[in-house]
């Protein structure tokens, strides 16, 4: 529709092959297009909880995040995974919201360029709160987003995951990151932020598969 109607003021204009900076718009409009596509992998209907590879799903989306954040800034993201299997019981979708949220979070906290790292560890330990009586803890799977930003007020840390609130300031809804928890809490997960001036790592725990 957006092209069309380019089309038509184009025609309106008297400049029917359209000038360079409208065929610049459809090119950009092409490119979210396809970025778009691609996350969504013709997935309607949310998939079932099965078993996933957190590490596969990072190298696939990896390509899309540098093509999506890398239009008016430069935005440097790399992978740091682990060599031992990656596996989770869960949704490729919800893992797909999940990385997407916190990638465009850390990309849109950088004022020029920055860096973010996407990183996975096996064997994490953490108490579970539901099973106290359980002397063997858990093990889980972090997948870690970490950028070299300027950091959060601690008063934003303290109600990141809160829906309306915002880590961005303005008029922002802020409700990638509630989202982000309310999945995470889906997948019996649990989730952290560590922010200062050099930077923010967001990590999510995933009861991983020995």
């Amino acid at each position: 529709i957006i092209k069309n109607y380019l089309q038509i003021h184009s025609i309106k204009q008297g400049d029917a092959a359209g000038s360079k900076e409208i065929r610049l718009i459809h090119a950009e409009i092409d490119r979210v297009a396809a970025i778009l596509a691609e996350l969504r992998q013709a997935e309607v209907l949310p998939t079932q909880s099965g078993e996933l590879d957190i590490n596969a799903l990072l190298r696939s989306m990896h390509k899309v995040f540098v093509q999506a954040f890398n239009a008016e800034k430069q935005i440097k993201i790399e992978l740091d995974l682990t060599d031992d299997p990656a596996l989770i019981m869960g949704r490729s979708d919800a893992l797909k919201q999940i990385l997407t949220n916190l990638v465009k979070n850390a990309a849109e906290a950088f004022v020029q360029d920055g860096s973010i790292v996407l990183t996975t560890k096996r064997n994490v330990s953490l108490q579970d709160k539901q099973d106290k009586q359980d002397q063997h803890h858990k093990l889980y799977l972090q997948l870690s987003v970490a950028d070299n930003g300027p950091g959060m007020a601690a008063v934003m840390l303290q109600n990141m995951f809160v829906s309306g609130s915002s880590t961005k300031g303005g008029d922002h809804a802020g409700s990638g990151l509630s989202i982000v928890k309310r999945l995470v809490d889906e997948m019996k997960g649990q989730i952290s932020c560590q922010s200062d001036s050099k930077g923010t790592v967001i990590s999510i725990f995933l009861p991983q598969i020995n």
